[in-house]
């Protein structure tokens, strides 16, 4: 069978040669509507494939519009190719000076086949198989924060970045950055991102159903894979995306692709210059069979990180022996599977009112206390009502305590209470030691059911618990703290007494009665303090001291210091591992946070008591 060629051409034009020539010399004013009887164009089936649609604008001064089956274009020729028989619309328009003006839609009836358009690997790895066939696509994030293939559901390209991250331009704009989503979870919110679909089924559809957009919700449209130049175009639908991007994307219609594979495809997008400038934001997606597929790996869960030598140093003291109470500051926290400790409560007066831990509290249990005999391994404990009770224990390498014939536990407060697992255990999750390096406190916990988190307790060995002797307290005048941005080092600097600053004329303390041999505590308050934008929210602060001849010295890097994290009172202590005889330099500094402070003139602060032990 001889099938007939077809050429289909549509000519707006105007049919008097004299008026012909008149049109071609026309200019149209800035203003001036364009008459639809004036636009020119050329619609044409190819007659050696009539699946292969030729467009021409001939319409003068002004940029043509196409909107076709596979999409839309402003290019002044294009062709679309429809792989498919069918029928399909046509529409020409143009914008000039006075705006928009379409013509009539055009229909044509395409009865013959070309599938050579669609017979590529990445058609097939796209739908699943090619023609007849579709595949589903997810975002890779899930509601419960997991990303299946990729380290996150977003990554960032320069804008010259194509295939496989190759450089498309020489010394364009190339680059690359490929975030966590567990260290950047700004990136996209939790949630279920929906599904889209990619057939080949009667013709190249896609649908998307954006169930983080509402505002798009279910869409449905047609696609283009162009393999040769791995670009993908879509009309009236678009791929899933993160809503906080939906903005910043002009024409979420043409995707460049940076991979596609059986398992995973990556779609950039190039990103406005509005938003944080002009890169392409590159989405990663993995197949519906894929994401159901998948197991997570079995990883072991992470493991506090215990110095060299632990055991002896919570067991060898002298006389074997060693006695621990309950901070009276910081007396519990969280603390995740490494042991690292979650929140930066430092006082009483940090804690969150939920908690019900206030500065009333830490005199309701004074009287605890555990008192570990590493000779025999035996031990004591004495409850906050004085009750004293013995058994033993046992110690293993993964620092886990097991109790027999005694079980540690009272109320902390009205929420947290002081406990032991259901095996009678606590597991050492931190040691702290001083300068000397000997150990002074501990933090032990048990691990929350149904959480990857630990609750944890704050143990002092009763001679460094700084609440176990009633110390001797500095009288201090407030009216002449010296404080600020006191060495330009961008560090804020309380100066409690400096004989190189300030307060050495007219010093708000008596330097000669700083003397001690094992501790100082300093509880200070700040307020009026305003962070700045991007500011880092979180100070490490520590005293720092000298005593007359520096025999005596202490900087920080002691498990006194603290985090300030703006206004609030704060308490921190220091243990300079030597006689501490009259002050020469006394100062507390936050390092880093003068720099972040909007306006340091309004801050205020106090130091509201000082005790030597």
């Amino acid at each position: 069978m001889i099938m007939k060629r077809n050429i289909f051409k549509y000519w707006f034009f105007i049919m008097s040669v004299g008026l012909i020539f008149t049109a071609c010399q026309d200019e149209y004013e800035l203003g001036e509507i364009l008459p639809v009887e004036n636009l020119q164009y050329e619609i044409t089936q190819n007659p050696d494939d009539p699946n292969m649609i030729i467009l021409e604008s001939l319409t003068p001064n002004a940029t043509p519009l196409w909107t076709t089956p596979m999409g839309r274009s402003t290019r002044i020729k294009d062709t679309v190719l429809l792989p498919f028989e069918g029928t399909y619309k046509f529409v020409y328009g143009v914008q000039s000076g006075g705006g928009y003006v379409s013509a009539d839609t055009v229909v044509l009836n395409i009865t013959t086949q070309n599938l050579s358009y669609v017979d590529h690997p990445l058609w097939s790895l796209l739908t699943g198989g090619g023609v007849g066939h579709s595949k589903t696509w997810v975002l890779d994030l899930n509601a419960e924060g997991v990303s299946k293939y990729f380290s996150g559901p977003q990554y960032f390209f320069g804008t010259d970045n194509g295939w496989q991250g190759e450089c498309l331009v020489e010394d364009g704009d190339c680059w690359s950055w490929e975030p966590d989503w567990q260290g950047n979870q700004w990136l996209a919110d939790l949630g279920d991102y929906g599904e889209m679909t990619f057939s080949l089924e009667g013709g190249a559809f896609l649908t998307a159903d954006h169930k983080m957009i509402p505002a798009r919700g279910q869409e449905s449209g047609t696609y283009f894979l162009d393999a040769g130049s791995y670009r993908l175009t879509t009309s009236d639908v678009t791929t899933l995306h993160s809503p906080n991007t939906d903005a910043c994307v002009t024409n979420w219609g043409s995707a460049r692709i940076f991979s596609l594979t059986e398992d995973y495809m990556q779609l950039g997008f190039v990103r406005s210059a509005s938003c944080d400038g002009e890169a392409m934001l590159v989405f990663n997606y993995i197949s519906k069979e894929y994401s159901d597929k998948w197991v997570p790996a079995d990883t072991p869960d992470p493991e506090p990180d215990l110095p060299d030598g632990w055991m002896d140093d919570v067991s060898s003291i002298v006389d074997n022996e060693l006695t621990w109470v309950l901070s009276p500051e910081t007396p519990f926290n969280y603390a995740g599977l490494d042991g690292s400790i979650l929140y930066s409560w430092s006082s009483p007066a940090s804690y969150p009112d939920s908690t019900g831990f206030d500065e009333s509290v830490p005199a309701t249990y004074e009287d605890f206390s555990l008192t570990f005999n590493s000779a025999d391994y035996t031990v004591e404990y004495v409850d906050p009502d004085g009750n004293t009770s013995n058994g033993t224990y046992t110690l293993n390498d993964k620092g886990f305590y097991t109790f027999t014939g005694v079980t540690p536990s009272f109320n902390i407060g009205s929420v947290i209470t002081l406990h032991t697992s259901t095996d009678n255990q606590w597991r050492i999750l931190k040691l702290e030691k001083d300068q000397t390096g000997a150990v002074t406190g501990m933090w032990v916990g048990v691990r929350i059911d149904g959480k990857d988190q630990y609750l944890a307790y704050h143990l002092l060995l009763q001679a460094d618990a700084g609440g176990g002797s009633e110390g001797t307290v500095v009288p201090f005048n407030n009216a002449k703290l010296a404080f600020g941005d006191l060495e330009d080092n961008g560090n804020l600097r309380l100066e409690l007494y400096n004989d190189f600053g300030s307060t050495k004329a007219d010093p708000p303390l008596d330097p000669v009665a700083i003397v001690f041999s094992n501790r100082i505590e300093i509880t200070f308050t700040l307020q009026g303090i305003t962070l700045a934008g991007g500011a880092s929210g979180s100070y490490n602060t520590a005293i720092g001291l000298a005593d007359a001849d520096w025999s005596a010295q202490y900087w920080g890097g002691g498990p006194g210091e603290v985090t300030v994290t703006g206004n609030g009172t704060y308490t921190v202590y220091a243990e300079p591992g030597s006689l501490y005889e009259t002050a020469l330099v006394f100062v507390i500094d936050m390092s880093g946070m003068a720099a972040d402070i909007d306006d340091i003139g309004a801050v205020t602060a106090t130091i509201d008591n000082i005790t030597l032990y």
